[in-house]
């Protein structure tokens, strides 16, 4: 018997009431879903036919390389770039139904609102399915959400990933079958070759899923089980890496030195500026491999003989992750600044009013932030910036959820009590 449990009322009721009740839930959800699409749509409807940000140059080189035979690199000396799933459904996208990049854009509005429906789960998983309809709603209106989903970069495809992989592991505590450990190796293998950033979130998570299990053995038996999977999933990446690096184990990517020293380094600012950095000596002349060694070696020199700075530094990254305005000049026009103040604050007092003053179940509350708590620790490392954030943010809707399914209800029982008011109760 496991320790995570959901919650709801206790109430009797009848089938044909359930039934009535699971068919307004599900209009309720359909809508909820048309509604995110059609935002994602009309946001890609005002955008360009052209890139916004430089990762979406190197995503697509990388796609045409691998569609033109060339295989997954980025340039002749850049060969492992970046990681494989994103440029192989670019590749696939392109091939498929044409180069431009509207089509991209749309088909990520179609797979971005299937955040909605995962929210929803879980929501209704955690709580109840009102809280899972109210977390939906959220994540189909939310800003950040539907910009990234125009964008062709990772963020789209894997909010949806990192939800899965959180849910699996909900509906593991909750049933202890066994098929939810494979699904959340799986997905979370899928979600690394999207993002090397997650190679260790299942290892970060371990201690707080074995702790909010009622079989703790089972539970270490899972994320054992969903590590295994992982790195299968991973393993014919690190093979191909093996073949095009000269025998190197190389995990995820030859970025790694790069990202450290651009934020820890000589002249590090805590945001990008690996363009304006004087690199050491013998980069430029080394392989792939090689340079990310070297400036992966300066970079943890650096630090270790600069303690202080590292420090103000890991604070400059904290509040540039936590910034309610965007860090990019490019975006720091009065309608950004105003959406995502707008967005952004009230989603935050929502989480802190659903986790925190009501009073959650407290294991419940852990697992949905722990992705913040992650990417928050990983970015206080590497360089940091509120496009880290967002992925993460989706877990916690979920409380947020809670404090507007909790408003809502007060709201409906007050109207209620009013003289005069319409009669029919609230469902």
């Amino acid at each position: 018997m496991f320790a995570l449990t959901t919650s709801g009322g206790s109430q009797t009721s009848t089938p044909a009431l359930e039934r009535r009740t699971r068919h307004r839930q599900g209009v309720a959800l359909l809508v909820i879903v048309l509604l995110g699409l059609g935002l994602r749509l009309g946001f890609i409807a005002t955008l360009e036919e052209r890139f916004y940000f430089d990762d979406e140059k190197v995503y697509t080189t990388i796609a045409d390389n691998f569609a033109a035979g060339n295989r997954l690199i980025a340039g002749a000396d850049r060969k492992v770039a970046r990681m494989p799933l994103y440029p192989l459904f670019l590749a696939a996208v392109r091939g498929l139904v044409g180069e431009k990049l509207v089509y991209v854009r749309l088909i990520q509005a179609v797979l971005s609102v299937g955040a909605c429906y995962l929210l929803y789960l879980l929501g209704k998983e955690f709580f109840r399915p009102a809280v899972g309809l109210w977390a939906a709603g959220l994540g189909a209106a939310y800003p950040f959400f539907i910009f990234l989903a125009g964008m062709l970069l990772t963020e789209a495809l894997f909010i949806v990933l990192l939800l899965a992989v959180l849910l699996s592991l909900v509906r593991f505590l909750r049933t202890g079958c066994w098929r939810w450990a494979i699904v959340a190796g799986c997905v979370s293998g899928g979600a690394v070759l999207l993002r090397a950033s997650f190679l260790l979130f299942l290892p970060f998570v371990a201690p707080v899923f074995v702790w909010a299990a009622g079989n703790r053995t089972r539970a270490l038996k899972a994320i054992g089980l969903a590590l295994a999977l992982q790195l299968a999933a991973l393993s014919p990446w690190v093979i191909r890496n093996w073949t095009v690096t000269d025998g190197r184990i190389v995990v995820t990517t030859l970025q790694t030195g790069w990202s450290l020293y651009e934020a820890c380094g000589p002249g590090a600012t805590g945001g990008p500026r690996m363009d304006d950095m004087p690199l050491p000596a013998g980069v430029e002349n080394a392989t792939e491999y090689q340079a990310d060694r070297l400036l992966l070696r300066e970079a943890l020199r650096y630090v270790w003989g600069h303690p202080g700075k590292t420090l103000k530094l890991a604070a400059v990254k904290l509040g540039r992750f936590w910034n309610p305005l965007p860090n990019f000049s490019r975006y720091r026009t009065p309608l950004y600044m105003l959406m995502s103040m707008l967005s952004y604050g009230p989603l935050l007092l929502l989480v802190i009013w659903g986790g925190v003053v009501k009073r959650q179940n407290m294991k419940k509350w852990i697992i949905l932030v722990m992705p913040l708590v992650y990417f928050m620790l990983l970015h206080m490392v590497f360089v940091g910036s509120i496009r880290y954030r967002i992925p993460a943010m989706a877990g916690v809707m979920v409380l947020a959820a809670v404090a507007l399914e909790g408003i809502w209800r007060k709201c409906c029982v007050k109207f209620a009590k009013v003289p005069g008011a319409a009669a029919g109760g609230v469902t």
